[in-house]
This record gives C-alpha cells, structure tokens and sequence, in this order.
C-alpha cells in the first residue's frame, strides 16, 4: 500500500507527498499522473489535512457513545458543521476518561476517491494527517509534538487528540491551555531547521539529521550559521515567538514523519466500510416504522386465521352431532356438501300434512279465553286428543260449544273429578286426513 501525504496548500509543483520507503523520505509530487509514473501499487493510504477533519472533545462515556451509535453522534457535530450532519462520516478515539470526535464530509471523501480514480488508484484508508506525528510520552509533566514546515503545521497533545495549525494564535492558545507543559519535541525539516536557530532553549541532543554540516551550525553562534535554505517570514518569526513564550524545553529533530504500520486498521479510518450503511436516520426509522408495522400485521393475520380455523373445527362438530341427531345413525359425508345430504330429506317433509297444526291454532285461543289449561296433548291418524282441566263442568261445555262454531266437531268424552278440586275432561278432535302415527305429550302448568 502507498502512503501519500496530501497538501495543505497545493501548488504547481507541490500537490501531493509520496512516501519513499527506501529512503525513508517524503517525496514532492505535482500531481496524480506523476505520481501513476512512479508508482506500481494502486492502493493508497491518504493522510489529508488536519483542517479539514471536525474534532470535538466530549464528554459523554464510552457507554453513552455507543447508545448514540454513528447516526447520534453525527448531531454532536451540528454545531460546528456546515455540512449536513447525515452525510458526516464520524470516528473516535478514547483516552482514558478523555473521547474524541472526528468527522469528515462525506462529499469530501468522494472527491479525494475520484480524484485518485483517474489515476486508476483506490483509496482504501483516509486518515487525518496529526496520525504521523509520535505520541507524545506519558510522564509527570506534559509533552507535546509540533511539527512545522513550509506547507504545514501540525500539533499532538495525546495519543488521541490532534490539530492542524491554520493560525499561530490558535496555536500559542492551546499551548497555554496545556497544564505542566515542560517539552516541546519540534518536529521540522532540513530546509526550515535554521528557523529555530534563535530558540534559547533548543536541546541539540535531539537533534537527528543526517546532514553533519547542519549539526554543526547549530552548535557555532548564531552569526556564524550557514545561510537559512528558506527565507524567515512573518509565520516562522510567530512559531520561534510562541515557542519561546511558552518555557519549556524544545527538542528539535528533522527526522521524518513514519507511515502508520497498518494504516486500514486505524480507528480514524475516514473510509466507510462496504457494510456501512448509508440510509439517512429518517429513512432507517420509515423503514423500521414499516417493518414493525408488516410483522403487526402478519401477527394478526395468523391470530385470525387460527379463530377462523377454531370456529370451524368447533362448527363441523356441531353440524356432526345435530345431523346425527335428526337422521339418527346415519352418518354426515365430509366429501359433499351438507346441502347436497340435507336437501333430499327435506322434500318429503314439506309435503306433510299439516292439518294438526291448523286445528291447534285455532283451539290455544279458546283455551286462553276460558281459563283452561291442556294438561297433555296425543295425536293419531285420525283425531287430536287433549286432556283439559276446568274448575266446573260449565268451562268444558262452554269449549266444545266455541269449537263446533268454528267448525271444529270436538266431542267431550269421560269427565273424571280430581281430589284436590276441578274435573279433568277427554277432549276429541277429528282430522280430516291422516298423515301417519306420532304421539307428543306436553305437560303445561
């Protein structure tokens, strides 16, 4: 994998960094076809300027943050982001008690892959460039590593927490914020070394370079220093200033900023994962809402069908037993219809005669007028016979005489007294046609 260091500032012939392994140094580029010249591998660790990733310290714990999930923390951001917080890409880094925030747009991510496409490279891992510096040591007093260049300015203050320097005010107002700052280690180039010349209290023990005559210069009075390789503007004076206010030791080294090792498994990787989904939050919750609402409905749907299933099950036994009852032991087919087993049996029964009942309606009035009340009711081929209880024989005789004017010949048989009061008379009405032999006995009180 190529590690490429981008520009804060691109220019002409300065647009990007190459990292050369054998010579362990960055390279200038001008651009991605340069770089496709040189370069064989197609796959690119790109570490961007500082400035364009958004950082937050918060405060919430490692179990809040993962509650938020990604989505969350994106609206941690809507303060200070001119981008929408959905198309954030955010990642953390933990130190301790201490989280940090990081995002990137997502806007800003794709442009660096397409640009990097045209030169037929993937960009697998984008990562902010303050990563190259060394972490600053964990000790008594506090630590910190700037580095400093023509093009950039970076800061380190922990193994989690970064920036890039755009303002050197910005810059001398993180410094005096660091509590027991006691070094500074000073990480710059060759080119810019003797900008510091003029720091009093620079330790050259730190020094690493590989250019002896650097080394010495140093070691000589300012006056008789080699000329500066780059002229001293308004920005460095501002640096030499800052680090000077601040009284600590300065450690000056021109080694060069490392790579990180395994740069994919970085947890400030800005490259969203091919699992990563990219639903916007108010998407994802239509789609839960949706899902919620299908499995509510499914649910329902089983319930009913299974009430409908009972109820058939419970339907098909009582047809069973009432058809069992009214055809005795002749069984109800489940291969055809009840319709197609009832209805046979039907036709002969409606044409019955039904000559009794005709008599009956007409004899309940009578009975009701009277007072009288049928103790039992029989019925034969030819006549209906009705046992009527009367307090006097005058109720009997006053029954027959209303029946024979409806046309009801009804003779009065046997009259049988009762022991506790009133007489019990056999009561006859013929039929004028015979339907068959049926007893039905009916006790009324």
């Amino acid at each position: 994998m190529q590690h490429v260091w981008l520009s804060r500032q691109p220019q002409q012939d300065n647009m990007l960094r190459l990292w050369d392994a054998q010579q362990k140094t960055w390279q200038w580029l001008s651009d991605w076809q340069a770089m496709r010249a040189q370069s064989s591998d197609k796959n690119l660790c790109l570490y961007v300027p500082t400035q364009a990733v958004l950082s937050i310290a918060s405060e919430l714990s490692s179990a809040q943050l993962k509650q938020l999930g990604s989505a969350g923390q994106q609206y941690l951001f809507e303060d200070v982001s001119l981008t929408p917080v959905e198309q954030l890409q955010v990642k953390s880094l933990s130190l301790a008690d201490q989280h940090y925030l990081y995002a990137l747009a997502g806007a800003q991510i794709e442009q660096w892959q397409q640009s990097a496409g045209l030169a037929d490279f993937v960009v697998q891992v984008i990562l902010p460039d303050f990563v190259l510096l060394p972490v600053p040591e964990a000790r008594l007093g506090s630590q910190v590593v700037i580095y400093y260049d023509e093009d950039t300015t970076l800061m380190r203050t922990s193994e989690a927490a970064g920036m890039g320097v755009s303002y050197m005010p910005s810059l001398a107002a993180q410094l005096d914020g660091i509590a027991s700052l006691d070094e500074i280690k000073l990480l710059t180039t060759t080119q810019c070394l003797p900008h510091f010349q003029d720091l009093s209290d620079i330790n050259y023990t730190s020094l690493h370079t590989g250019d002896a005559d650097s080394f010495n210069s140093l070691s000589e009075p300012v006056h008789q220093a080699a000329a500066p390789a780059v002229e001293i503007t308004t920005s460095n004076d501002d640096i030499v200033s800052i680090l000077q206010h601040t009284g600590a030791l300065i450690n000056v080294s021109t080694e060069a900023l490392l790579p990180i090792t395994y740069p994919e498994r970085h947890p400030l990787n800005m490259v969203p994962k091919s699992s990563e989904s990219k639903l916007s939050p108010y998407l994802k919750t239509t789609l839960m809402v949706a899902l919620v609402a299908w499995a509510l409905q499914i649910s329902a749907d089983a319930l009913q069908w299974y009430q409908y299933q009972q109820a058939e099950t419970i339907t098909k036994l009582a047809t069973a037993e009432q058809y069992a009852y009214w055809f005795g032991d002749e069984g109800l087919n489940e291969r055809t219809t009840l319709m197609a087993q009832v209805k046979p049996k039907l036709i002969p029964a409606q044409s019955t005669d039904t000559s009794q009942l005709g008599v009956l309606s007409r004899v309940a009035p009578l009975l009701q007028q009277s007072d009288l009340v049928a103790q039992s009711l029989t019925w034969d081929d030819t006549a209906i016979h009705l046992s009527v209880f009367s307090e006097q024989r005058e109720g009997l005789d006053q029954l027959v005489s209303g029946l024979t004017q409806q046309g009801i010949h009804a003779n009065l048989g046997s009259v049988v007294p009762q022991t506790n009061g009133g007489l019990v008379g056999e009561l006859t009405l013929p039929l004028s046609s015979s339907t068959g032999s049926e007893d039905l006995t009916t006790n009324n009180s």
